[in-house]
């Protein structure tokens, strides 16, 4: 296949996800999500926690508390912005966690189709296309090649569903047209990359 002729016929693969599958997407999407600050950035928002004491400190002294109660009404400000922040945080998790239970892609039959112009995936009555240009990564995650779109969005494609060779073909066109931009999101790919 030549990469860079226009008239070469795409790749199509249809396919219903398996509940692992959808799972391992879901898993790569919120892995790379989350590493998308950097690992350490999520724990500096803990440090808000010193002006919201000193607004709760200030807050206190404008309505009329004691000096000697300022430093507590302070404390329990910061104390109380860790714990609404803590909450928050196990609350997203819980959401995530029951949204992976429930499921919503398994029983949908898909298609995937690559090609030269982009990659697009088709379900129900719904279809999106993402052009070569619009892509920054493509990574093989236990069993599904992902399309990467944004930190926050993929496309997925099962290997299961692909005939001898047309993986290799697909690594050629996703490494002629991903590896020529910059890689600014390469360090976030949660899995094994396919050396672009």
């Amino acid at each position: 296949m030549n990469e860079h002729a226009g008239s070469a016929a795409p790749i199509t693969a249809t396919f219903v996800a398996s509940r692992a599958e959808e799972n391992e997407w879901r898993r790569a999407v919120a892995l790379r999500q989350n590493r998308s600050l950097g690992a350490d950035l999520g724990w500096y928002s803990y440090l808000g926690a010193v002006p919201v004491g000193c607004v709760g400190g200030f807050a206190a002294l404008w309505l009329g508390v004691e000096w000697r109660f300022v430093p507590d009404a302070a404390m329990l400000t910061g104390i109380a912005y860790f714990a609404g922040l803590y909450a928050s945080h196990l609350s997203a998790d819980v959401y995530a966690k029951r949204l992976i239970a429930a499921g919503g892609l398994e029983q949908c039959e898909m298609t995937v189709s690559v090609g030269q112009e982009g990659v697009s995936w088709a379900w129900h009555n719904s279809r999106l296309f993402r052009g070569w240009d619009d892509l920054t990564d493509l990574t093989r995650e236990r069993g599904l090649l992902i399309f990467w779109t944004r930190v926050s969005y993929a496309i997925f494609l099962p290997l299961r569903t692909l005939a001898g060779g047309q993986e290799a073909q697909i690594l050629r066109m996703a490494r002629a047209r991903i590896a020529t931009k910059p890689q600014k999101q390469a360090r976030l790919a949660p899995g094994r990359s396919v050396g672009l």
